[in-house]
C-alpha cells in the first residue's frame, strides 16, 4: 500500500476509533456503574495510543527506503504526541477506578491529542499534495 493511503487511514482512524467508542457507549444507555464508566473509557484511552503506535510502524514500514524523512519524523513526533495524551487519559481513569470516585486529577498532557491528531492530518495532507504535483510535473 502506498504510504499516502496508509496517512490518510491513520489520520482517519485517530478520529474515527474514539468517535465511534464513544457513540456506541452513548448509544446503549448511561444506568452504568462508575466502575463500569471508567474501565470502558480506559479501555478505548489505552486502545487508542496502541492504534497510534501501529499506525506509525505500519507507515514507518511502507517508507522504509523511500526518501521520507520529514514525513517519518513527523509522523513520529505526531505518535508520540498520540501516545503521551491518550497514555496519560487511561492512566487517568485507571487512578480513578482503583478509587472508585472521581478524582480531581489535572491532565495537561491531554492537550497533545489534538496536536498529535493535526500533525497527523498534516502530513497526509503533505504527502497527497506531493503526489499530485508530482504526477503534474510528468
Amino acid at each position: 500500500m502506498e504510504t499516502r493511503g496508509i496517512l490518510w487511514i491513520y489520520a482517519i482512524a485517530m478520529v474515527a476509533f474514539p468517535a465511534a467508542w464513544i457513540s456506541l457507549l452513548r448509544l446503549i444507555g448511561g444506568g452504568w456503574e462508575f466502575r463500569t464508566v471508567t474501565a470502558a473509557f480506559g479501555t478505548l484511552e489505552a486502545a487508542t495510543a496502541l492504534l497510534a503506535l501501529g499506525g506509525a510502524t505500519w507507515f514507518t514500514a511502507a517508507a522504509r527506503g523511500r526518501k521520507k524523512i520529514g514525513a517519518l519524523v513527523t509522523v513520529w513526533l505526531a505518535t508520540a504526541c498520540l501516545v503521551v495524551g491518550w497514555g496519560s487519559m487511561a492512566v487517568a481513569h485507571w487512578e480513578e477506578y482503583q478509587a472508585d470516585m472521581a478524582l480531581p486529577i489535572i491532565n495537561l498532557f491531554m492537550f497533545l491529542i489534538p496536536i498529535g491528531t493535526v500533525l497527523v492530518f498534516a502530513v497526509a495532507i503533505a504527502e497527497t499534495a506531493l503526489r499530485a504535483r508530482g504526477k503534474r510535473q510528468r
